[in-house]
């Protein structure tokens, strides 16, 4: 029986054609038209220049290469879905392994700049926007969301003699136990396979349905696990992290769409439900992933982002007592984006998470992720839709990671972490004031506020900039630096116009401003896209230029105080500072027009533990200390709570660490 996450699902279908009525989310219908065009980029690495790689944005990560769809043998009507990576022992190449709505396309990268389309496997049935595959023992295993497509097996040494690419493979095996399956999953240190979300056959209720793979071509159904209903997906390892009671054991980490079950699978036969764990404000739980010493889970939810968070959710959970897991971060990302898939290596998360595309994450401070560097393979939008980056795979020994786009195609990638910036003093966000951010044939304007916030307990004073990506990415207007003083602390607001001129080129362009040392050092990035619609060129030289009183406005916030308040543009609430903290924290909250205002704080059991605004209030901006205390004056223990501010019709809510 399909259970909370199926419900909102459901629900949420009712509300918006993005979500379809089904235990997982599917994506929206879209005309008949062909891919974007977009041309691949081989032959050259690009640096991450300025904020951009041959158009799109990014941060501390290069563009290696680029293959569209069309490059990877698909048409108009190809998506591509999962991606995973093999690395031959005998020659140590490295190969993508790309899944497509029709099939699975194999492309090696052992010079990552000019990537070889080796060829295709195609689907056992028929197409499906799903397809998810893992490796073993030189072998990929391929499910997908296809009516009675079992399990496909593929030889990955063939490979290696590929003489005259593309070629069109055969599948090497078949398993035929399950029908459709949504996910696979791999345990490569003890050769078993679990398929979730499977249907048809001994479907194992869309639970674990477990296979030993030890003899590789021969898969052997193992067991099932269907107590908890559907998984939608899950990571299976033998457990070594510090509850000492399951040592030792296999466990699975299952995803199952409102809770995250963990289940001891040593005995295929007599699997064991350890624990079944939800959260308050849960959207969709759909995927995670462990950190290499198995204490932490980093929780990818879809769906939250429609119904609670305003941007990019990541939950972190503490696993040092695996029948009770605690929440103790969660996460507001840079971007607005739905998460989607993410993975672990040493110190740093890399999230594949759709419009926003590949976003990397340093957690050397579990308390308190920073993001050190993205590529986004969207460049249009952030929106909160089921587009964009799918997967990612970051496990090559070479230090390249590869991203499978739906509709950009295949990236190859090099994060340059070790020149990531540390955490930003200053900090800059950009939100336009309408969206779609569109001007027409004869040019005009457009509005955003640029939000700059000084982290620190000290006056900070650094460059800021704006550059602005032409159509042809490769044309740019700049403006700046200017050098504004911030006090302690604050948080500095202010509507700015940008004019486009009639004769600019019709597209899509891409708005940047940079905070850090000009040209080169930003600290902080953060970037908008707007496009323009068809025109006439004209000669007249008013209209071709540029001409815009942005850096005039930037100049007025050289002391960054103004003798006459200014009325904020927006409702917002601030992210506290510090975070985390001991013993206070300050929250900035801002007023577009008069409200009634309540700012609580709950424990993540949902309980209000303070009040700490109940008020009518003016416009304006405001800050307010909290000292850990109770409504009764006792301090509470550490933990993560959550500040809600309700403002009229606004509401919004922020997680901040105490930590003693």
């Amino acid at each position: 029986m399909p259970r909370l996450g199926l419900l909102l699902v459901a629900a949420l279908f009712l509300a918006t054609p993005l979500l379809a009525q089904r235990t997982h989310t599917r994506f929206p219908a879209r005309p008949d038209q062909a891919h974007p065009r977009l041309t691949s980029q081989t032959g050259a690495e690009v640096a991450c220049s300025g904020g951009t790689a041959n158009g799109f944005p990014c941060q501390n990560v290069d563009l290696v290469a680029h293959l569209t769809i069309r490059d990877l043998g698909g048409t108009s009507s190809t998506d591509l879905n999962d991606i995973w990576g093999w690395t031959d022992p005998s020659t140590g190449n490295e190969y993508a392994l790309v899944g497509l709505s029709d099939g699975t396309a194999f492309v090696d990268i052992s010079d990552p700049e000019n990537p070889v389309y080796l060829g295709e496997l195609l689907t056992h049935t028929s197409s499906s926007l799903w397809r998810d595959l893992k490796v073993y023992g030189n072998h990929v295993y391929i499910v997908s969301e296809a009516s009675n497509h079992g399990m496909q097996v593929f030889d990955l040494t063939q490979l290696r003699n590929v003489t005259n690419p593309p070629v069109r493979f055969s599948e090497t095996a078949h398993y035929d136990r399950f029908g459709s399956a949504h996910n696979i999953v791999i345990n490569e240190d003890t050769g078993f396979a679990y398929a979730v979300g499977a249907g048809g056959g001994q479907s194992c209720s869309a639970g674990l349905h477990m296979m030993d793979l030890r003899n590789p071509t021969a898969p052997q159904f193992a067991g099932c696990f269907s107590n908890d209903g559907y998984t939608h997906d899950a990571q299976c390892v033998l457990y070594d992290g510090p509850d000492t009671e399951h040592q030792g054991k296999e466990i699975c980490v299952a995803s199952n769409e409102d809770t995250i079950t963990l289940v001891d699978v040593t005995d295929k036969a007599r699997p064991v439900m350890i624990s079944r764990t939800g959260y308050p404000q849960s959207g969709y739980v759909h995927q995670g992933w462990l950190t290499e010493d198995h204490r932490y889970f980093l929780l990818d939810d879809e769906l939250d982002e429609f119904s609670s968070a305003n941007r990019t959710l990541t939950r972190i959970w503490d696993f040092e007592d695996l029948d009770d897991p605690q929440l103790i971060v969660e996460y507001d990302g840079v971007a607005t984006s739905i998460d989607h898939n993410q993975y672990i290596v040493g110190d740093y998360a890399y999230q594949a998470n759709y419009t926003s595309g590949l976003r990397i994450l340093d957690i050397s401070d579990i308390t308190r992720p920073q993001e050190v560097g993205f590529f986004d393979t969207v460049p249009t939008n952030d929106n909160k839709s089921f587009l964009g980056a799918w997967s990612n795979y970051p496990f090559f020994e070479s230090g390249v990671l590869i991203v499978s786009s739906i509709d950009e195609g295949l990236f190859i990638l090099r994060p340059h972490l070790d020149a990531a910036p540390p955490t930003a003093a200053l900090t800059v966000e950009l939100v336009p004031l309408t969206n779609p951010v569109e001007v027409g044939a004869n040019g005009g304007t457009i509005e955003f506020d640029i939000v700059l916030t000084n982290t620190t307990d000290a006056p900070q004073q650094q460059d800021i900039w704006t550059v602005i990506t032409l159509p042809n990415s490769r044309e740019r207007q700049i403006v700046g630096p200017v050098r504004p003083t911030f006090q302690a602390g604050q948080v500095f607001r202010r509507t700015l116009t940008q004019r486009i001129p009639g004769g600019a080129p019709t597209g899509g362009y891409i708005y940047a401003a940079f905070v850090g040392s000009h040209p080169d050092g930003a600290a902080s990035v953060d970037t908008f896209a707007f496009s323009k619609t068809n025109n006439a060129p004209s000669r007249n030289a008013a209209v071709l230029t540029w001409d815009t009183d942005l850096a005039a406005q930037l100049l007025n916030t050289s002391t960054a105080t103004d003798d006459a308040p200014t009325v904020p543009a927006a409702f917002a609430l601030e992210a506290s500072y510090p975070n985390p903290f001991n013993p206070t924290t300050t929250i900035p909250y801002h007023l577009s027009e008069p409200a009634t205002v309540t700012l609580r704080v709950y424990n993540l059991l949902g309980q209000a533990v303070r009040t700490l605004v109940a008020a009518e209030q003016p416009a304006g901006s405001y800050t307010v200390t909290w000292d850990a205390a109770d409504d009764g004056g006792q301090v509470l223990p550490s933990g993560t709570y959550l500040f809600r501010l309700e403002a009229g019709s606004f509401s919004a809510t922020q997680s901040v660490v105490l930590l003693k």
